[in-house]
């Protein structure tokens, strides 16, 4: 790939999934300060913590088949307006119904670009470091996590909190500004241009982009062995991002809460020890960006699924049976970030943009991204409601178990796609008239 398109390339994507990572933890710092100023009840905190979900689940959806349709570009242009805009009328709510809407369509914008940037990166990158393009997507992720917690933790300190959570929450239409002035000038895929029979322009684009060549050919879903390869697909990535989000996510949203209740630490301690956890995020992600490709996409999530599961179950049995020092648990749980990150977190993102065809490709990542964030709402549900009974314990015992049944599943389904093409990993079992998947 020339090299003036690249890092344009990677932070044109990155930065809506950063803005994800900042956006959904950003309440959970602000819920207290939220909670005096609306005067909020514990079920509509419920409902402020789920809306930017339930938004991203239709925005993925819904921006994937469109996507897939129109082209990559056309959406890809405009979502980020939708970031400044709601990102500013949620700091500026004079109501909590105004709020809770702007969370929604703020919410929508995230599932639309989960939808189109890790499809748009795949079609671009080559095979041999396609890993390590994708996967800078997702260390923005826990970038974004990290700089809501820690610029809390600094504006909560010198500013009162009514005036704090409103700057916080303005904040993230900064990049999102950015993100709009490097899309500015990028190209159409040329996969899909391909894909969709503009072959001329695609190839064009290949050459002036000197990208890989592409032979597109549509698989036949009517033969066996494509209709259960891609089953087995379908299940690995489905079953695979749930777990992880229902895990990650729920304990995640609930994490300062679950540190306060429990005695751990105090308001500010559970902010700053969150913000810790997830730099343990950051050190994984980065660490697999460069190993995706070297190892592998396969092995690297059973492992830190894994160590992950291992991890929470020490901090369910350390807290159910003794008063243990706040700053083991906070390292435990670091570790299980550092490791959730260096497999799932990344990989649940990367699977669906290898493991369909062009013209599915961004359906695919919706239709992932809105499972995921099922998951998401299920695990916040299940954990507030866990955390209310039993509090941090059976919490990180349900969420080990709950890791381990990833790591089982990809052992179990998971397929390798390392330095492989595109092309190849969609190889078709029979060829057929494109005007049919149209």
């Amino acid at each position: 790939m020339r090299d003036s398109l690249t890092p344009r390339l990677r932070w044109a994507t990155g930065i809506a999934v950063g803005l994800d990572g900042y956006n959904l933890t950003v309440v959970t710092a602000s819920l207290i300060a939220l909670t005096r100023q609306f005067h909020l009840s514990d079920f509509a905190t419920i409902e402020l913590a789920l809306g930017t979900l339930f938004g991203s689940l239709l925005g993925g959806i819904l921006a994937g088949t469109l996507t897939d349709h129109v082209g990559r570009l056309k959406v890809f242009t405009y979502d980020l307006w939708f970031f400044v805009l709601f990102s500013l009328t949620s700091a500026l709510s004079p109501s909590f119904g105004i709020l809770l809407v702007s969370r929604i369509f703020l919410g929508f914008a995230i599932g639309a670009d989960y939808a189109i940037a890790p499809a748009y990166v795949a079609e671009f990158s080559p095979s041999k470091n396609r890993g390590f393009q994708l996967g800078f997507i997702w260390l923005m992720w826990p970038i974004g996590t990290t700089l809501s917690f820690v610029l809390s933790g600094i504006i909560f300190s010198v500013v009162p909190p009514l005036i704090a959570w409103r700057i916080v929450f303005a904040l993230a239409a900064l990049p999102a500004v950015v993100g709009i002035w490097l899309r500015k000038s990028l190209p159409e895929s040329p996969r899909w241009l391909i894909a969709m029979g503009q072959e001329d322009q695609g190839h064009q684009l290949i050459d002036t982009y000197q990208l890989e060549p592409v032979n597109y050919s549509y698989p036949d879903p009517h033969t066996t062995s494509f209709r259960q390869s891609f089953a087995n697909r379908w299940i690995l990535i489905l079953g695979t991002w749930f777990f992880l989000t229902m895990a990650s996510y729920g304990m995640g949203l609930i994490l300062p809460v679950m540190l306060t209740r429990s005695g751990l630490t105090g308001q500010m301690g559970a902010i700053w020890g969150t913000a810790l956890v997830n730099v343990g995020g950051i050190v994984g992600s980065f660490v697999a960006m460069w190993h995706l490709d070297r190892i592998g996409r396969k092995s690297l999530q059973i492992v830190g699924f894994g160590i992950a599961s291992l991890m929470l179950g020490l901090v369910a049995a350390l807290t159910a049976a003794s008063h243990v020092a706040p700053f083991v648990i906070i390292l435990l749980l670091t570790v299980g970030e550092t490791m959730s990150m260096y497999g799932p977190g990344t990989v649940t993102g990367i699977y669906p943009a290898e493991l369909f065809p062009t013209h599915r490709r961004a359906t695919a990542l919706g239709v992932a991204t809105a499972v995921s964030r099922l998951g998401a709402i299920a695990g916040a549900l299940l954990f507030g409601l866990i955390n209310q009974q039993g509090g941090l314990s059976p919490v990180a015992g349900v969420a080990a178990l709950i890791m381990l049944g990833g790591s089982l599943l990809t052992w179990i389904f998971g397929t390798e796609t390392r330095q492989r093409s595109l092309e190849d990993l969609n190889a078709p079992s029979g060829v057929f008239d494109r005007s049919e998947m149209l």
